[in-house]
Protein backbone atom coordinates (compact mmCIF):
# COMPACT_ATOMS: atom_id res chain seq x y z
CA UNK A 1 0.00 0.00 0.00
CA UNK A 2 1.44 3.39 -0.95
CA UNK A 3 1.87 6.27 1.49
CA UNK A 4 -1.16 8.18 0.24
CA UNK A 5 -3.48 5.25 0.86
CA UNK A 6 -1.92 4.56 4.27
CA UNK A 7 -2.39 8.23 5.21
CA UNK A 8 -6.04 8.13 4.17
CA UNK A 9 -6.59 4.94 6.16
CA UNK A 10 -4.79 6.26 9.25
CA UNK A 11 -6.69 9.57 9.13
CA UNK A 12 -9.95 7.59 8.95
CA UNK A 13 -8.87 5.47 11.93
CA UNK A 14 -8.14 8.63 13.95
CA UNK A 15 -11.40 10.27 12.87
CA UNK A 16 -13.31 7.22 14.12
CA UNK A 17 -11.80 7.54 17.61
CA UNK A 18 -14.05 9.19 20.17
CA UNK A 19 -12.74 12.21 22.06
CA UNK A 20 -12.81 10.05 25.19
CA UNK A 21 -10.64 7.37 23.55
CA UNK A 22 -8.19 10.00 22.27
CA UNK A 23 -7.89 11.52 25.76
CA UNK A 24 -7.57 8.14 27.49
CA UNK A 25 -4.86 6.90 25.10
CA UNK A 26 -3.11 10.29 25.22
CA UNK A 27 -3.01 10.12 29.02
CA UNK A 28 -1.39 6.66 28.94
CA UNK A 29 1.13 7.73 26.28
CA UNK A 30 2.00 10.91 28.18
CA UNK A 31 2.58 8.99 31.42
CA UNK A 32 4.88 6.56 29.57
CA UNK A 33 6.87 9.52 28.19
CA UNK A 34 7.10 11.22 31.59
CA UNK A 35 8.33 7.95 33.13
CA UNK A 36 10.91 7.70 30.33
CA UNK A 37 12.02 11.29 30.95
CA UNK A 38 12.36 10.68 34.69
CA UNK A 39 14.69 7.79 33.92
CA UNK A 40 16.82 10.03 31.69
CA UNK A 41 18.23 11.81 34.73
CA UNK A 42 21.15 9.39 34.40
CA UNK A 43 21.77 10.21 30.72
CA UNK A 44 24.50 12.53 29.41
CA UNK A 45 22.11 15.20 28.11
CA UNK A 46 20.01 15.85 31.18
CA UNK A 47 22.02 18.84 32.42
CA UNK A 48 20.78 21.91 30.52
CA UNK A 49 18.81 19.74 28.08
CA UNK A 50 17.34 21.35 24.97
CA UNK A 51 13.95 19.86 24.12
CA UNK A 52 11.60 20.40 21.21
CA UNK A 53 8.03 19.11 21.49
CA UNK A 54 5.01 19.48 19.28
CA UNK A 55 1.75 20.98 20.40
CA UNK A 56 -1.07 18.86 18.97
CA UNK A 57 -3.48 19.96 16.28
CA UNK A 58 -6.78 19.15 18.02
CA UNK A 59 -8.83 18.84 14.82
CA UNK A 60 -6.40 16.11 13.68
CA UNK A 61 -6.84 14.18 16.95
CA UNK A 62 -3.10 14.05 17.56
CA UNK A 63 -1.75 12.60 20.80
CA UNK A 64 -1.98 15.26 23.48
CA UNK A 65 1.27 16.62 24.95
CA UNK A 66 -0.05 18.99 27.63
CA UNK A 67 1.09 16.87 30.59
CA UNK A 68 4.51 16.27 29.04
CA UNK A 69 4.90 20.01 28.44
CA UNK A 70 3.89 20.75 32.03
CA UNK A 71 6.44 18.21 33.28
CA UNK A 72 9.20 19.65 31.07
CA UNK A 73 8.42 23.22 32.15
CA UNK A 74 8.99 22.18 35.76
CA UNK A 75 12.03 19.94 35.14
CA UNK A 76 15.15 21.66 36.44
CA UNK A 77 17.37 19.95 33.87
CA UNK A 78 15.49 21.41 30.87
CA UNK A 79 17.04 24.73 29.82
CA UNK A 80 15.30 25.09 26.44
CA UNK A 81 11.74 24.06 25.62
CA UNK A 82 10.54 24.91 22.12
CA UNK A 83 7.58 24.12 19.88
CA UNK A 84 6.29 25.06 16.44
CA UNK A 85 3.26 27.34 16.23
CA UNK A 86 1.61 28.82 13.18
CA UNK A 87 1.99 32.59 12.88
CA UNK A 88 0.50 34.33 9.84
CA UNK A 89 0.29 31.00 8.01
CA UNK A 90 3.94 30.01 8.60
CA UNK A 91 5.27 27.58 11.18
CA UNK A 92 7.61 29.33 13.62
CA UNK A 93 9.91 27.84 16.24
CA UNK A 94 8.89 29.36 19.58
CA UNK A 95 9.78 29.09 23.26
CA UNK A 96 7.35 27.49 25.68
CA UNK A 97 9.33 28.89 28.62
CA UNK A 98 9.48 32.48 27.37
CA UNK A 99 5.89 33.33 26.47
CA UNK A 100 5.94 32.02 22.86
CA UNK A 101 8.98 34.10 21.86
CA UNK A 102 9.98 33.32 18.25
CA UNK A 103 13.39 31.62 18.09
CA UNK A 104 15.53 32.87 15.21
CA UNK A 105 18.83 31.11 15.91
CA UNK A 106 19.60 27.48 15.12
CA UNK A 107 19.43 25.19 18.16
CA UNK A 108 20.95 21.74 18.50
CA UNK A 109 18.30 19.84 20.42
CA UNK A 110 18.93 16.88 22.71
CA UNK A 111 15.40 15.49 22.52
CA UNK A 112 12.68 16.02 19.91
CA UNK A 113 9.15 14.73 20.47
CA UNK A 114 7.13 14.54 17.26
CA UNK A 115 3.59 13.55 16.23
CA UNK A 116 3.03 10.51 14.07
CA UNK A 117 0.14 9.70 11.79
CA UNK A 118 1.44 6.12 11.69
CA UNK A 119 4.48 4.13 12.73
CA UNK A 120 5.85 0.61 12.42
CA UNK A 121 7.91 -1.88 14.40
CA UNK A 122 11.11 -0.69 12.71
CA UNK A 123 10.65 2.81 14.17
CA UNK A 124 9.60 4.35 10.87
CA UNK A 125 7.31 7.37 11.03
CA UNK A 126 4.58 8.53 8.68
CA UNK A 127 3.41 12.14 8.84
CA UNK A 128 0.98 14.15 6.78
CA UNK A 129 3.20 14.16 3.70
CA UNK A 130 4.72 17.64 3.59
CA UNK A 131 8.14 16.51 4.80
CA UNK A 132 8.11 19.23 7.48
CA UNK A 133 9.34 17.04 10.34
CA UNK A 134 11.68 14.99 8.12
CA UNK A 135 13.50 18.21 7.17
CA UNK A 136 13.60 19.39 10.77
CA UNK A 137 14.77 16.02 12.14
CA UNK A 138 17.46 15.69 9.46
CA UNK A 139 18.98 18.95 10.76
CA UNK A 140 19.24 17.39 14.23
CA UNK A 141 21.39 14.24 13.86
CA UNK A 142 22.41 14.07 17.54
CA UNK A 143 18.91 14.49 19.01
CA UNK A 144 16.95 11.59 20.44
CA UNK A 145 13.86 11.35 18.25
CA UNK A 146 10.73 10.24 20.09
CA UNK A 147 7.47 9.73 18.20
CA UNK A 148 3.97 9.61 19.72
CA UNK A 149 1.26 7.54 18.06
CA UNK A 150 -1.98 5.79 18.91
CA UNK A 151 -1.72 1.99 18.93
CA UNK A 152 -4.43 1.89 16.27
CA UNK A 153 -2.02 3.67 13.92
CA UNK A 154 0.87 1.21 14.30
CA UNK A 155 1.23 -0.95 11.20
CA UNK A 156 3.44 -3.92 10.35
CA UNK A 157 5.59 -2.13 7.80
CA UNK A 158 5.62 1.35 6.28
CA UNK A 159 7.02 2.14 2.88
CA UNK A 160 10.00 4.39 3.43
CA UNK A 161 11.99 6.66 1.17
CA UNK A 162 15.57 7.89 1.55
CA UNK A 163 14.48 11.24 3.04
CA UNK A 164 12.26 9.62 5.71
CA UNK A 165 13.62 9.93 9.24
CA UNK A 166 13.32 7.03 11.68
CA UNK A 167 12.61 7.45 15.36
CA UNK A 168 14.80 6.30 18.23
CA UNK A 169 11.68 5.44 20.18
CA UNK A 170 7.94 5.26 19.49
CA UNK A 171 5.51 5.51 22.39
CA UNK A 172 1.95 4.30 21.79
CA UNK A 173 -1.11 3.13 23.65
Amino acid sequence: MDKKLIREKMLAVRASMSDHDVRRASDVIQQKVIDYLKNLKESPFTDRAKVHIYTPIAKNKEVSTDEIINYLKMASYVSVLHTFIQINGAWQNTSLKKQDTVIEEFVNYDLIIVPMLAGDQELNRLGYGSGFYDKFLSSQPKAVKLGLCFQENIVDKLLIEPHDMTMDLIVSA
